[in-house]
């Protein structure tokens, strides 16, 4: 006859506990994230649209703007980067350097057709915006008559 183990979860959850405070004390010794930011290779977007504009708001800080491509195809925004950063700490007895080295890209689909003539964008304090006005359908249109 097989015997029953009791679980016992309350010491798997004790020894979770003590490994969390194990690595969030490593990680604060040594002033590192444990997930940082930086390290997604995708920028965050906010998307907002009136009636007549698409805009598009992307996260993308320390980059150079001649580092940055947008293109739009078949109503897909798609914006591509090369991320090169390198920063520097000085402690005492020692000095911390970091680099970041990378290329992200995002598709967006678009909700409905752009003027991709007519797009603007601009990057400040890291916030790429892009602005989309919508391509205006002609309900109605007079149409010539050729004469032969």
């Amino acid at each position: 006859m097989a015997g029953l183990i009791l679980w016992k979860d309350r010491e798997i959850s004790r020894l979770r506990r003590e490994i969390d405070r194990l690595f969030s004390q490593i990680f604060d010794e040594f002033s590192v994230p444990i997930y940082p930011r930086s390290w997604k290779r995708v920028p965050y977007v906010d998307i907002s649209e009136t009636e007549d504009y698409i805009y598009v708001h992307a996260e993308i800080p320390g980059i150079q703007p001649e580092d940055l491509d947008i293109s739009i195809q078949h109503d897909v925004l798609e914006i591509k980067g090369i991320i090169k950063r390198e920063w520097s700490e000085e402690y005492e007895g020692y000095r911390r350097v970091e680099r970041q080295y990378g290329s992200f890209s995002r598709k967006i689909p678009l909700p409905c057709p752009v003027a991709v003539d007519e797009v603007k964008a601009n990057y400040k304090n890291g916030i790429l915006e892009i602005e989309m006005p919508k391509l205006r359908k002609e309900l109605k249109r007079r149409i010539p008559i050729e004469v032969v």
